[in-house]
């Protein structure tokens, strides 16, 4: 049984409106000057870390019996299919009030983080009802969790003993994880067991149908403003994909180059992490992702993993234009890149992946420098200006610029820092994730 249940329960604005007004006053204000009233229902929505939000792109909703069922489920009466059915069945328009979620489209071998952590004050869900007559947007494939499904430990936590040790201690049976995307199980399970010593829920606030049934009407007119405000500064790197796929296709034919697809889809992504509107990973620092000072406590004292840090990292976004930014990482053991381009036919090895990357990077960097494709004005300019991509491998200081894994906590405190201030002294550097792992950073940060 979880140690926090999900739970759900029928607001009014008057409700609802203090803790959106924290969060957005721009928003709030608005609201305030419609002042709707209770016929314009919102739902609070808790879910414990891990819990499912979406499955298949469907919401699941707590029902009379405590379980978590489709949106849809006969259990539930007409009441969600009436009043927040109206987004093919997905999540509504949501409102993130309290920690984070994570929406993701679930492989075998990994998953693919698309926003990163959605965290408060977020507003998501918005496209399909700003253009109802006509959309692109198919029916949705992805998950979504409450905090982060991304979500792993640096150091190895495969050794079988140990973890039945940690498994007899919540009473689980979960078992040992064979790569980084198997953490999440062993978190959430303990996570939501009696004997964990942390509560940890995240929060989202879903609208119902009636709150966009008045789009057209001049006394709803800033609330409309506002959405396509918001929809617009959100989509602005994927309103302008066509672009930049067309100047990647330009280099690679003006300069001739022949990689693997694979090769260029992973460089495309890099480019776009550090754009900031792709998703890296770095070292948890707050318990937005997830309850994670006492699942770090749980591996120091249950598990005994004592020679290195248990840190933990997931999904964010890097800030290109926040100076006192800290690095996002990309590994190729665990590539989330959004295109699946194949890898060469011929035979190759991490490092010659790596070596390619960079490579290709290197020229990619050297041709947008020479500003003729008129683009000194974008986000991308200002990357290949403003931003560092430094290559990390295990071998020790590889030829072609490719760096010792063992330099990173170097230049990262918060890869040997728990989240309670413990420092550590040593680094997993064999770790899978820092085998063949690019960093961003803002130049002013790390040479």
């Amino acid at each position: 049984m979880s140690k926090t249940q999900t739970t759900i329960k029928e607001l009014n604005w008057a409700q609802a409106r203090d803790r959106v007004a924290a969060l957005n006053p721009e928003f709030a204000a608005i609201i305030d000057e419609i002042s709707p009233d209770k016929n314009y229902k919102l739902f609070l929505a808790s879910y414990p870390y891990g819990e499912y939000v979406l499955r298949h792109g469907k919401m699941q909703l707590p029902n009379k019996n405590g379980e978590l069922v489709a949106f849809d489920d006969p259990s539930h009466g007409d009441t969600y299919s009436k009043h927040i059915g109206y987004n093919l069945g997905s999540n509504p328009v949501s409102m993130v009030l309290q920690n984070s979620f994570e929406i993701f489209l679930p492989l075998d071998d990994r998953t693919i983080p698309l926003y990163g952590l959605i965290q408060p004050g977020s507003i998501f869900g918005t496209y399909k009802i700003l253009n109802p007559q006509s959309t692109n947007q198919p029916a949705f494939i992805w998950d979504m969790t409450a905090g982060s499904r991304s979500m792993f430990l640096l150091p190895k936590v495969t050794e079988a003993e140990k973890h039945f040790k940690l498994m007899k201690k919540y009473r689980l049976n979960v078992a040992p994880p064979k790569n980084l995307v198997d953490h999440w199980s062993v978190f959430k399970g303990i996570a939501n067991h009696p004997d964990f010593a942390q509560s940890w829920n995240a929060e989202i606030l879903f609208f119902s149908q009636d709150w966009f049934t008045h789009l057209n009407d001049p006394a709803w007119k800033q609330f409309t403003n506002y959405l396509y405000k918001y929809v617009w500064q959100a989509s602005e790197y994927w309103r302008n994909q066509f672009f930049w796929d067309l100047i990647f296709s330009l280099i690679q034919h003006n300069r001739n180059l022949r990689l693997s697809p694979y090769i260029a889809d992973t460089v495309k992504y890099l480019l776009g992490i550090g754009m900031g509107y792709m998703s890296g990973f770095s070292p948890a620092t707050t318990e937005i992702a997830g309850p994670i000072a006492n699942i770090q406590a749980a591996y120091i004292n249950d598990y005994g993993l004592k020679a290195y840090p248990p840190i933990i990292m997931h999904p964010t976004r890097f800030q290109l234009f926040n100076p006192d930014s800290s690095p996002v990482y990309y590994s190729l053991q665990f590539p989330c890149s959004i295109e699946f381009g194949p890898k060469s036919r011929s035979r190759t090895t991490l490092f010659k992946d790596l070596y390619e990357i960079q490579y290709l990077l290197a020229k990619y960097v050297e041709e947008i420098a020479k500003n003729q494709f008129n683009i000194e004005k974008t986000t991308l300019f200002e990357v290949i200006k403003n931003v560092d991509f430094t290559f990390f491998h295990t071998k020790s200081e590889i030829e072609n610029n490719i760096c010792d894994s063992a330099r990173m906590p170097q230049e990262d405190k918060y890869l040997l820092t728990t989240i309670d201030g413990k420092v550590y002294d040593d680094f997993p550097t064999t770790c899978a994730f820092v085998k063949g792992c690019i960093r961003i950073t803002n130049k002013s940060e790390a040479s």
